[in-house]
């Protein structure tokens, strides 16, 4: 995967990135950082909503990209895609995720989820991820 490919449709888009496990947030953040012009992290489920309505209101548009975990506390990544699709029916969202559990799977494809990434993440499957969403923005 060439990663210059994949900046080339991300380098100006911003992202909200919405994850509870520390270890993870250190390790992809960064990550992240290197492909969009501006990465917002939330811990929780609850603070991921808040700041995009947030954004919403300072900057007078959505996230271009959401990330986010499925177990969180307070609301979980199924809850807040469906929300976040309340509010933007066209937002895209990718779910990052250690469990496997196809019905949670079929709910948010079902919903209209841009992708799933299932942890840990492979780094070709990373890219190609961002670079598939980044096409549609």
């Amino acid at each position: 995967m060439d990663i210059k490919e994949v900046k080339k449709f991300t380098q100006n888009l911003n992202i909200l990135y919405v994850e509870d496990d520390l270890d993870i947030i250190e390790h992809v953040t960064p990550i992240l950082q290197d492909l969009f012009s501006s990465v917002e992290v939330c811990h929780d489920g609850q603070k991921g909503l808040d700041t995009y309505n947030s954004y919403f209101k300072t900057f007078n548009k959505y996230y271009d990209i959401v990330l986010t975990d499925i177990e969180m506390p307070h609301i979980n990544g199924i809850e807040l895609s469906k929300q976040l699709f309340t509010i933007n029916p066209s937002q895209h969202i990718i779910v990052i995720s250690a469990y496997n559990d196809k019905e949670k799977l079929q709910e948010l494809l079902s919903l209209g989820i841009d992708d799933f990434l299932h942890k840990p993440v492979e780094s070709e499957s990373f890219f190609k991820t961002f670079l598939k969403s980044a096409k549609k923005v």
